[in-house]
């Protein structure tokens, strides 16, 4: 009596101990899936860290030229403005002997 309840025992187990088996397969197939996915992960993550540095660096070069067409813009205005006062002036003194009587 006791035999047999030992083979019962044991042809429940055999089963299970296989399906035990192919699941810790399962979970090892999928940790190591895990650990790829999580260094694609930081790769990224870095790779990302360096795009964003290179586009602050570019968008600060980018501020600058913008900063340095604005100071020739407004140089070149006021060299013009100062240009068309100084001839303007000039055109309407006429000299006294140069009018004619």
């Amino acid at each position: 009596m006791l035999l047999s309840s030992y083979n019962q025992l044991l042809e429940r187990y055999n089963p299970l101990d296989t399906m035990y088996q192919v699941s810790t397969g399962n979970h090892s197939q999928l940790l190591e899936k895990h650990d790829n996915l999580n260094a694609s992960y930081q790769e990224h993550l870095l790779n990302h860290s360096e795009l964003q540095a290179s586009y602050t660096s570019l968008l600060s070069e980018h501020t600058q030229n913008i900063r340095s067409l604005i100071y020739v813009f407004i140089a070149t205005t006021t060299i013009f403005i100062i240009a068309a006062v100084y001839l303007s002036t000039h055109a309407h003194k006429k000299d006294p002997r140069d009018m004619p009587t």
